[in-house]
C-alpha cells in the first residue's frame, strides 16, 4: 500500500512540470475582478386545473376498435 501511494506522489509530482500556469492564473484573476451579472428571478406560473376524464363507459383509447360484426353479434337479441 505504502509503494502505490509513492508511486502515485512521485507521478504527480512528475506531472505538475512547472509554473507555466501564468496566463491561466492572470485569466482567473481578470475574471474574478469583473462585476457579477444578476440572474433574473424565476417568473410566476398559474397553476393549473384539474380535470376528471369522466368517459369510463367508453371505449379504452389504447384498445384496437371492435369489428362491426363482433358488436352485432353481442348485442343481438
Amino acid at each position: 500500500m505504502k509503494i502505490l501511494v509513492l508511486i502515485s506522489f512521485i507521478f504527480l509530482t512528475a506531472c505538475y512540470g512547472g509554473s507555466d500556469v501564468d496566463d491561466l492564473e492572470v485569466f482567473v484573476a481578470d475574471t474574478t475582478a469583473k462585476p457579477r451579472g444578476r440572474i433574473k428571478p424565476l417568473p410566476e406560473f398559474q397553476p393549473y386545473s384539474t380535470f376528471v376524464y369522466g368517459a369510463s363507459a367508453l371505449r379504452s383509447p389504447f384498445e384496437s376498435p371492435v369489428a362491426f360484426e363482433e358488436m352485432a353479434s353481442r348485442y343481438a337479441t
